[in-house]
């Protein structure tokens, strides 16, 4: 059996799925709110999750990630019970340096899947699409100095979300980064980015946009019209 979904299988009685080997590929919604899902287990002969394979599966407290599987963009998501999410340590392409529960992909330094209770190492360079999108239970989020791009719906709907720094080398927040962000209040944009996507922060609680000094009517004419009376300018 080369390709694996949500036909294939029915939930038994101690709610645990093996998907057996010989398994390539999982297909798009293979996994799809199966929230009475407790347990599931993945086979070595897996190569790629297809987009939203895995979704909103919030019985899930841990998952890894075989070590053949080299394209997984969104297919882990929305799984907020994850307490530890991690890549097999034999994975050419993908790792989980420093037990951070989160998946990145190692060569292009990109946080490609993250959950509540990830810890985004210093290396990362790029936060990805969709990578923390609809983890509706993270308040925080530490964002190293040497990220330089925020992908296109990166936290999108992280409805808890309270905290989060910008650094002072992000250049690009793609369309809906912040999207439904409702208890996000407060944000702090560095002198550094370029470009602000559509709808980046559309949808979100933002009382107080703080930009550099000078830099009001820059961040406005970025696409940050919307919240031109919550822009504050540091002194």
């Amino acid at each position: 059996m080369r390709v694996f979904d949500h036909t294939c299988f029915r939930l038994p009685s101690d709610k645990s799925v093996i998907v057996p080997e010989g398994v390539e590929i999982l297909e798009q919604k293979t996994f799809y709110g199966c929230d009475e899902l407790k347990s599931l287990t993945l086979p070595e002969s897996l190569r790629c999750l297809m987009p939203y394979s895995i979704a909103y599966c919030s019985g899930i407290k841990s998952l890894v990630v075989p070590q053949n599987v080299e394209c997984l963009e969104s297919g882990i998501i929305g799984c907020t019970g994850l307490e530890s999410l991690r890549m097999h340590k034999n994975n050419p392409c993908f790792d989980s340096r420093y037990d951070c529960n989160a998946i990145i992909d190692s060569e292009k330094l990109t946080l490609v899947t993250g959950c509540s209770v990830s810890k985004i190492p210093d290396e990362v360079t790029t936060i990805g699409y969709e990578s923390f999108a609809e983890c509706s239970n993270i308040e925080s989020v530490l964002i190293p100095d040497g990220v330089t791009d925020i992908e296109p719906l990166a936290f999108f709907k992280c409805y808890s979300l309270r905290e989060i720094n910008i650094p002072d080398k992000v250049e690009y927040i793609g369309y809906h980064a912040f999207a439904g962000c409702r208890s996000l209040k407060f944000v702090e944009l560095p002198a550094s980015v370029e470009r602000i996507g559509m709808g980046a922060f559309y949808a979100t609680g933002i009382e107080t946009l703080v930009v550099p000094k000078g830099m009001k009517d820059k961040f406005v004419e970025m696409g940050l019209n919307e919240f031109r009376d919550n822009i504050v300018e540091r002194i």
